[in-house]
Formats: C-alpha cells, structure tokens, sequence
C-alpha cells in the first residue's frame, strides 16, 4: 500500500502513530511519501524500526 502524504500541513505524533501501526498490519507492508514534518515525527517515534513501514520526503 502506497499513501502520499506529501501535501499535509500538519502531522502530529498521533497521525504518525496511526500510519505506522496501519503498516505493521498491512500484508506486504506500507509506503508512505511524506511531508518532511511526517518524516520528522517518524524519526521522533522510531519509525524505522518497523519493518513494514517504508517513508521518504518527496522533493
């Protein structure tokens, strides 16, 4: 599953919480092309730790 994310103006640890937790669930896991503050709060929460989860800014 793919989510571009690029275009929002606000993400939140909550936000951020929510799509790794989706992409720990998804079969194959989950691509998200993010806005650098998302990227930000991906670092902040560990998101590279879940292995399912793959994000990169776009840009």
């Amino acid at each position: 599953m793919t989510v571009d994310a690029a275009g929002l103006r606000f993400a939140d640890a909550f936000t951020a919480r929510l799509l790794i937790t989706a992409a720990a669930a998804v079969p194959g896991g989950c691509t998200v092309v993010c806005s650098s503050q998302l990227t930000f709060m991906f670092d902040l929460l560990d998101g590279r730790s879940e292995a399912n989860l793959r994000y990169s800014t776009q840009g």
